[in-house]
């Protein structure tokens, strides 16, 4: 545990060294404007998910998202934000005698919301 917290207390030091020795010499980048963004990438769901599925598993899948904002001069403005969420399993049902049926069975998850966004620190990068 002594030797975590040194660790810890190193890293943090060489990350702010160069911060404060740039710092006279700060670039300033408006972040102000339209923005888009996208991104797709693997997803779990942490609560429970029921389902009747014998192959597949309902909280793991393909996630994707993708965005629009407007930022003001003012460091603050709105935007729209899309994520979807899309899984695939199936289930064996018993059909009767000695007959099953095989059930694919997907799930999908739309979300659209709108957003207030905003900059904080207004933009200021260290060690640019």
């Amino acid at each position: 545990m002594r030797h975590l917290r040194k660790y810890m207390l190193v890293s943090a030091l060489a990350l702010a060294i160069p911060c404060i020795a740039e710092e006279p010499e700060e670039a300033y980048y408006p972040l102000n404007g339209h923005s888009l963004f996208a991104s797709v990438g693997f997803s779990h769901i942490v609560s429970e998910v029921y389902t009747t599925w014998t192959t597949g598993e309902p909280r793991l899948g393909l996630d994707w998202q993708a965005g629009y904002s407007w930022i003001s001069k003012r460091d603050i403005g709105a935007g729209l934000l899309y994520q979807g969420y899309y899984t695939h399993g199936g289930e064996t049902a018993y059909a009767g005698g000695f007959n099953t049926a095989s059930l694919d069975e997907s799930i999908y998850v739309n979300y659209f919301a709108p957003q207030f966004v905003g900059t904080i620190n207004s933009g200021k990068v260290c060690g640019a």
